[in-house]
């Protein structure tokens, strides 16, 4: 027996509102829902629910051989709960333990073949190598790598899924060290496609005397970095040029290191007002120097 994919989808709807009114408010999950954790889910509960949402379609549950095609065997119910397990084996919700509000992302993967948690685990991981533990990675930003690199797309919510957690399965992962190995999960690109979904606190930002960068090093930077390193390259080179051009003295060169640093401090308090501040203050060089 077939069911057409819209009526399927409804029926798991009608399944999960039924188990919603199954239970007492004091079962409420973590989440804040009144929906229970999915352990506390009984196979009667279930069994009971999936029944009368299809019963809303006109299917019944017979345990014998089904004469009419509307009647449901013990085979067709087997046959849902397989296509139900296909459906979580196929579909992840990436999250965070210590998410703000509900910021999960739904990805699924066309064929099921690619295993997902791996996936997203090694972007988060990669993360953290290349940007430091301070700073983390949104939800969003794992999940759109998945898509960019990973042959995922995004999906809606859905209530069958694999649940990847980015705190509760990184901490302590036991397979670290091939997954890291794995060369099927290398993807060129990746640190560039992770860059623009940094959350949390970055790490300080300092400028050094460091001479001339090897040129290398430009090709990993993100956009916005990249624009940045012009802006400070150009800034400084006309800076030059000018004291060259109008002559090093200290009254000129105080004079525009006045300018510019009450500039830098607007810019630091509007930065810092948005969430996108680098520098804690003016990186004036030391007496080292």
């Amino acid at each position: 027996m077939e069911i057409e994919k819209g009526t399927f989808e409804d029926i798991v709807r009608k399944m999960m509102a039924n188990l919603d009114g199954q239970h007492q408010p004091e079962l409420a999950g973590t989440s804040g829902t009144t929906r229970p954790a999915y352990g506390q889910f009984t196979d009667s509960m279930a069994a009971s629910a999936l029944a009368a949402a299809l019963s809303e379609h006109g299917f019944t549950i017979n345990e014998g051989s089904p004469e009419d095609g509307q009647v449901l065997g013990a085979e067709d119910f087997k046959d849902i709960e397989e296509d139900l397990r296909r459906e979580e084996a196929r579909i992840y919700r990436i999250t965070h333990t210590y998410d703000i509000g509900n910021q999960d992302v739904y990805v699924e993967h066309p064929t099921g073949d690619v295993d997902g948690k791996r996936v997203a685990l090694y972007c988060w991981f990669k993360a953290s190598e290349w940007f430091g533990s301070a700073a983390i990675v949104s939800n969003l930003g794992i999940a759109a790598a998945m898509v960019s690199l990973y042959g995922f797309r995004h999906c809606a919510t859905r209530h069958f899924c694999t649940t990847v957690d980015l705190y509760a399965d990184a901490e302590g992962y036991p397979d670290y060290q091939s997954l890291m190995a794995d060369a099927s999960l290398h993807r060129e690109g990746l640190r560039h496609a992770l860059a623009p979904h940094l959350d949390g606190d970055r790490p300080e930002c300092t400028i050094e005397n460091a001479g001339v960068l090897d040129s290398a090093q430009y090709r990993e930077m993100p956009d916005e970095m990249l624009t940045a390193q012009d802006l400070v390259q150009q800034g400084a080179v006309h800076a030059v040029s000018f004291l060259l051009q109008h002559g090093c003295d200290k009254a000129t060169a105080n004079q525009m290191l006045e300018s510019l640093r009450a500039n830098a401090g607007h810019i630091r308090e509007e930065a810092a007002r948005r969430g996108k501040g680098l520098f804690k203050q003016d990186q004036v060089a030391s007496l080292e120097n």
